[in-house]
């Protein structure tokens, strides 16, 4: 029952998950905005280890792994968000979180002209040996994700779901390319259904990865400028790539432009802006 907010408020509190499952109800009833309601959850009597080992064999039964925040292999990029995944479940290679990366994201309704962008883009950045991530999406996340294969190079996709659903359907086999050849990861546990709300918490992942954070085609009310905004917050670097002028599709990667992002015309933009 508890959401982020709350989460980090009783690590704030107490110091160590342990400390938390340890406290007495006067003791959690002390913390700032934690509610009767979710004490009683956390005080009862329900085996939460239990739920911890029987998510653990899952994982391992899938090929997967699980990375606490306080992990050292924790990515020390991700550690800077405001709100942190306190669990990071991974099918991949897990070696690809510690590397340089730059999330290439964009409109799943893309154009022949995004889609040609993003995987153009991300094969260069994949052949300079930086990660690509991004959501697993139809459209552009999709091609950059195939482009960032394509150049031998490694590639992240970050899930609004648990590693063992699979959406969209229709980027079953490219999910399965990149958990042989990249990484899976999401902070949801093993069964979770991809549901609406899920895609914005998904979005502060991708951008919490990356040094950069490039939009290829966006409309003017779209997920990718959440994830750009996220991104500023966080001092990351902001790249949009130009669209054709009457293009709705690029009307967010414009106003991004207008606002001061990085113009990209060819992946040497991103790598000198970014010194790798």
């Amino acid at each position: 029952g508890l959401g982020l907010a709350s989460y980090w408020r009783l690590i704030d509190h107490f110091h160590s998950p342990t400390a938390v499952l340890a406290a007495s109800r006067k003791e959690l009833l002390q913390v700032s905005g934690i509610r009767q309601q979710l004490v009683s959850q956390l005080l009862s009597p329900a085996d939460k280890t239990g739920f911890g080992v029987r998510e653990l064999e899952g994982l391992s039964a899938v090929g997967g792994s699980a990375l606490s925040f306080e992990d050292p292999n924790y990515p020390p990029l991700l550690r800077q968000l405001i709100d942190p995944p306190p669990v990071l479940y991974i099918l991949g290679r897990k070696e690809l979180l510690q590397r340089p990366a730059v999330a290439v994201v964009g409109s799943r309704a893309a154009t022949g002209y995004g889609r040609k962008a993003a995987f153009g883009l991300a094969s260069r950045l994949s052949a300079a040996m930086l990660t690509v991530v991004s959501g697993l999406a139809l459209g552009i996340d999709a091609e950059a994700h195939a482009g960032a294969l394509s150049g031998g190079g490694g590639t992240i996709a970050v899930l609004g779901c648990g590693l063992d659903v699979v959406y969209p359907r229709q980027n079953h086999e490219l999910s399965r390319k990149i958990a042989e050849c990249g990484a899976l990861v999401t902070e949801y546990p093993l069964g979770t259904r991809p549901e609406g709300f899920r895609f914005p918490a998904r979005n502060r992942i991708i951008a919490g990865l990356s040094k950069g954070v490039v939009v290829v085609e966006a409309a003017k009310r779209s997920g990718s400028l959440i994830t750009a905004q996220i991104a500023l917050d966080c001092g990351r670097e902001v790249f949009a790539v130009p669209g054709h002028i009457d293009s709705c599709k690029s009307e967010g990667t414009h106003w991004l432009l207008k606002q001061g992002a990085k113009l990209v015309q060819n992946v040497a933009d991103i790598l000198d802006e970014l010194d790798v």
